[in-house]
């Protein structure tokens, strides 16, 4: 343990969590002395801007990698080039010595070599190739149509007794994948570092079948939000679409289906029981509002039982929607946005900032403490009054966190200063430049863009205009989820403007959308939906030939069917046909695989042939809008963080508290500040990264960490005071929950020592340390007592920052890392 650490840890009252010291791998450690240079030519190459190198480089993209034209040897085969503007890209397993990293559509599995230092190799210890479904080239990509199918996300979890790691792409596809297949196969190899006590029988190493994923599905839009819930099975994907869609898995014996109906539906009283038996797969698609936009994070929220109940998802404009998952005719509840005066952007000047993470803690999460300064780790600077866009007080702890000991986030700039520090652009800072620029020249294709439609927030802003700008009617019209539309300019926008203005007397903490006057198509609908029937309209996407047009390097597609060349994806035009009705059809009856619409009640089959399928997906967006929905008292007992650009805030889900008093919220404002640059080169890279968008939880150590990809980690408590206390006289509001700031990571020390250049984070990753034995026995008690974690950052440039984390309260035993 760091000396310094252990001064900070003395002058707190209180034992925060133990943070060890840190450990750097760097690019060149891992790959060797031409590593620095092969990735600075990339970034380059990304910017615009010449390479140094003599090897002149390419984006390493697995449709590439194979072609004659590229040389037999170079170092960017051997250095994987990272996607950005993404979420989550990186994981640990609970349950083995697995690291995994999402590199364009693929997945790299590594074995860490050192227990302290988690030593990565250089080439993959196995290599997980995503690849797409045949309905996948009608979706297209949404973040970077020239190559459509990169990893947007990735995390590992439980599905039931199993462990799986889960991945969603541009183009909407999501993966599963078993870590027991995965280690087993490494384990299987020659020279494995992984220790394989028995041969299996039949089986030599080298001999296994290479993992194949067991789950691929399509959620018809760019998916962004991953949840894997353990007690119930089920996988849960947020989109662009502005809808949340639950995997449920069959559960019941596939042979015992053709017996009576009533045996296994016993209590089918209604489309939930049904659903609830898990005799069939099902897709459960969760309607959001009229005026919900793209949806970047999500999770679950449990009943008393431990089985998922509701969804709780972000979207960008900082409105939080809670679905329930199974009963029909529940409509939506949406959770207003703190005040935009709470929450202003860094990088956009004069806006507020985006929502980006959520996470719903339930009471056991909160560790408890006696006092306010354990509570929240110091004194509020200020206590904010409810009001009528918020029904609790808020508690301002901007101190505490200014408090924390090494705390690389300075104070926030002023507006001048980050003006001038993010405002900065270079040409080709998207995937569009970086890969046309590596082959040919696209300026005119580009068109005069201003400098404010480059600083969008990619993902989301930029490739809604992309939308826009190809607008299936030829019509320009812009999507109401730009943060830059005019006043008057969208009909949607509109309507929502006047419906925050018509409830501006309203509680809009929590509240419901108004009902829609029609149905939100949206520029990713393709096809009209009419009761349980679609109605083809036609779909026209050229931006594919147009850029292969403007590179010359390929001549345009204009023939149907899927083509490939240097990643492109080319969307066919979808046949005529109808889908039959279904409303009069038995549930068994439909199907093995169904969808579900628990806003609606309805059942469907989902069809199964990639042109039906595409239509299906395209359909326009459904919505689920009341007045009158309340949240029941099983969700009254969680407490839900929501994270936005460079703020976080806890919330009590909780309508109105009885008694005089409420109970007092936590706002922690410039949590993970971007700060100022000294070297001005640097700020192209960081461009749209201000997000707190990773979010993890470790029960076990009552610990919530969230990163940016401005290169930070926060690591949070959840307390709760053993006996509430008032506020005090004249104050509103009484304390009971909190969070409390641990500490920011890499700390100033670290950063010292290190001594390399910046740059954004392509992942953080959590998970038990390994012993002798491995991690432990399906992840949970088979681990060393005390138990401890590996927290792995992962840069975009590869270098690598490691720490060990637990927390002494749990046995009192001296930790020494």
């Amino acid at each position: 343990m760091a000396a310094t650490e252990t001064e900070a840890q003395s002058q707190r009252r209180w034992v925060p969590a133990t943070v060890g010291i840190c450990h750097w791998q760097t690019a060149t450690d891992r790959f060797g002395p031409d590593a620095r240079a092969a990735i600075r030519d990339r970034e380059r190459v990304a910017l615009g801007l010449h390479p140094l190198g003599h090897d002149s480089p390419f984006l390493w993209a697995p449709e590439i990698l194979d072609d004659e034209n590229v040389i037999s040897y170079s170092i960017h085969k051997t250095v994987p080039a990272p996607q950005c503007y993404r979420n989550n890209l990186t994981a640990l397993s609970q349950a083995y010595n697995l690291y995994f990293v999402a590199y364009q559509s693929q997945i790299f599995v590594y074995v860490p070599r050192s227990i302290a230092r988690q030593r990565l190799p250089r080439h993959p210890d196995c290599r997980l190739r995503c690849e797409p479904s045949s309905v996948a080239p009608y979706i297209g990509g949404y973040v970077d149509r020239v190559v459509p199918h990169s990893i947007n996300n990735l995390t590992a979890g439980f599905l039931g007794n199993e462990e799986v790691v889960v991945a969603c792409c541009d183009d909407g596809e999501v993966y599963a994948y078993y870590t027991k297949e995965i280690a087993d196969w490494i384990s299987l190899q020659e020279n494995s570092p992984l220790a394989h006590p028995r041969w299996p029988k039949g089986c030599q190493p080298g001999s296994a079948k290479p993992p194949a994923h067991f789950f691929r599905e399509n959620v018809g839009v760019s998916a962004w939000g991953l949840a894997v819930h353990r007690q119930s099975r089920l996988i849960a994907v947020s989109s662009n679409r502005r809808e949340v869609t639950v995997f449920a898995f069959a559960l019941k014996n596939a042979s015992k289906r053709g017996e009576r109906h009533e045996q296994y539906h016993p209590a089918c009283d209604g489309p939930a029981d049904f659903v609830r038996s898990r005799t069939k797969s099902w897709r459960i698609v969760l309607a959001l509002g009229h005026h919900a936009n793209n949806v970047p994070n999500l999770c679950f929220i449990d009943d008393e039982q431990g089985g998922a109940d509701k969804i709780s998802a972000i979207d960008i404009d900082g409105f939080t929607w809670v679905a329930d998952i199974w009963n029909a005719g529940r409509p939506v509840i949406c959770i207003g946005p703190s005040a935009g005066s709470l929450r202003r952007s860094e990088e956009s000047i004069g806006d507020s900032s985006r929502g980006w993470g959520v996470l719903a803690l339930p009471d056991v999460s909160f560790l408890t403490v006696d006092t306010l300064e354990e509570l929240i780790g110091g004194r509020p600077r200020t206590i904010l009054p409810a009001s009528k866009v918020c029904s609790q007080p808020m508690a301002d702890v901007e101190p505490c966190v200014r408090a924390v000991p090494e705390n690389p986030c300075p104070e926030l700039d002023s507006g001048l200063d980050r003006a001038h520090n993010l405002h900065i652009v270079l040409p080709g800072q998207n995937a569009l430049h970086a890969i046309a620029n590596l082959l040919g020249n696209v300026n005119d294709q580009l068109g005069d863009e201003t400098d404010e439609e480059l600083l969008g927030d990619e993902g989301f802003d930029e490739a809604e205009e992309d939308e826009d700008e190809e607008d299936e009617d030829g019509n320009d019209e812009p999507d109401e989820a730009n943060d830059e539309v005019e006043a008057g300019s969208d009909d949607d926008s509109d309507a929502d403007a006047q419906y925050l203005e018509d409830n501006d007397e309203q509680d809009l903490e929590i509240t419901q959308a108004e009902p829609a006057d029609d149905v939100d198509m949206g520029d990713e609908s393709d096809a009209s939906w009419v009761g349980d029937n679609f109605i083809e309209e036609a779909i026209v996407d050229d931006v594919v030939n147009q850029a292969l047009a403007h590179i010359g390097s390929v001549q345009p597609v204009t023939s149907n069917g899927l083509i490939t060349a240097y990643g492109f994806f080319h969307q066919r035009r979808l046949s005529t046909s109808l889908f039959a009705a279904t409303k009069s059809l038995d549930w068994h009856e439909m199907g093995e695989k169904l969808v579900y619409f628990p806003h609606s009640g309805r059942i469907t089959p989902i069809p199964q042939e990639a042109h039906s399928l595409a239509k299906f997906l395209k359909r326009p967006r459904e919505v689920s809008d009341s007045l009158r929905a309340n949240l029941d008292s099983m969700s009254r007992g969680y407490h839900l963080v929501r994270m936005y650009e460079k703020d976080l805030e806890m919330r009590s889900l909780q309508a109105h508290d009885l008694g005089d008093e409420t109970e007092i919220g936590i706002h922690c404002p410039n949590v993970l500040t971007f700060g100022s640059f000294l070297d001005r080169n640097l700020r192209p890279y960081f461009r749209a990264t201000s997000r707190l968008s990773m979010v993890m939880h470790i029960p076990e150590l009552s610990l919530v960490i969230i990163g940016s990809p401005t290169g930070r980690v926060l690591l949070l408590t959840p307390t709760r005071l053993s006996s509430p206390q008032s506020a005090g006289p004249g104050k509103p509001g009484y304390w009971s929950h909190g969070l409390r700031v641990e500490w920011v990571l890499p700390r100033t020390s670290d950063d010292i020592c290190h001594g390399q250049p910046r740059r954004p984070l392509h992942g953080v990753a959590v998970g038990p340390v390994q012993d002798e034995r491995g991690v432990g026995a399906l992840g949970s008690d088979d681990a060393s007592i005390p138990r401890r974690y590996r927290l792995m950052l992962h840069y975009r440039n590869h270098d690598i920052a490691t720490f060990e984390i637990t927390r002494e309260e749990q046995t009192g035993k001296l930790c020494i890392f």
